[in-house]
């Protein structure tokens, strides 16, 4: 009787620790978040689709970027490939993140959650997986990140510099920044400083709404090819129904993006 019970108890606990495996698997979307410093936080409403997403991550990744290597982005879509060129000297740290993120699997199957036709296309977000319209745009990694943007090789005026210190944003001297332009990628943000994560926009064309986000976002990346990919997702058809975040009315999908050192 002893014995039974005993076998008993074993097959109880071997399913509660095989259950909770699968639970803690499932949370973070990928095994490789199980180990060091990027351990899994569950949070159980995120699997239910309520919220941000939970990627697993906690803090963010450790700086590995080789500033003796030129980066590059692969990002496969739906509607074709964009070849990016990734701007170490300009924002390092973003690099490094954007990088680690895109090795991660982090992007793949996100869908573009807004777009202003001949301004930008923002993507990045992992509730975009969760057919949720009114979570896109929420989602972060877990973490957040600082801006890099260096005033001083940005085409500002003073009393633009005199408005973003008044709201709180600062100049990173130590990098080499782009202004936000045609064909730039930069980080998306809440409108505060130092709320980078992972969602990121690309620029159609200069325009005057373009040229009034310098200083409030770190510039990281440059298309270089599949323009004519570009033009093609600007001229999408988009759903205006909510004002503040026109979305395209067919679903743009970030299939993969890979990570290539160029020699």
């Amino acid at each position: 009787m002893l014995k039974d019970n005993k076998w008993f108890f074993l097959q109880i606990l071997g399913i509660i620790v095989l259950m909770t495996a699968i639970a803690l698997i499932i949370a973070g979307g990928n095994v490789s978040y199980l180990g060091g410093e990027f351990g899994l936080s569950p949070d159980w409403s995120n699997l239910l689709g309520r919220g941000n997403i939970n990627s697993g991550f906690r803090k963010p990744p450790p700086f590995t970027l080789k500033y003796t290597e030129d980066y590059r982005a692969t990002m496969e879509t739906n509607l074709g490939t964009l070849e990016i060129d990734l701007l170490e000297r300009a924002a390092p740290n973003t690099v490094n993140n954007f990088v680690f993120l895109s090795e991660q699997g982090y992007y793949n199957g996100t869908s573009f959650h807004r777009i202003i036709k001949d301004v930008l296309i923002q993507g990045g977000d992992r509730n975009t997986l969760n057919n949720k319209p009114e979570d896109d745009g929420f989602g972060d990694p877990g973490y957040q990140i600082n801006d890099e943007i260096n005033w001083d090789r940005l085409d500002l005026s003073s009393e633009q510099k005199t408005r973003l210190e008044a709201e709180g944003y600062v100049s990173t001297p130590v990098v080499l920044s782009e202004n936000i332009g045609k064909y730039f990628v930069a980080m998306a943000n809440e409108g505060i400083p130092n709320t980078n994560g992972s969602q990121f926009f690309i620029v159609f064309e200069d325009s005057d709404e373009i040229n009034a986000l310098n200083g409030r976002h770190t510039v990281f990346g440059k298309i270089i090819g599949g323009l004519d990919v570009l033009t093609t997702i600007n001229n999408v058809e988009v759903d205006t129904s909510d004002p503040n975040s026109p979305k395209p009315k067919n679903n743009i999908i970030i299939k993969k993006i890979s990570i290539n050192i160029v020699k």
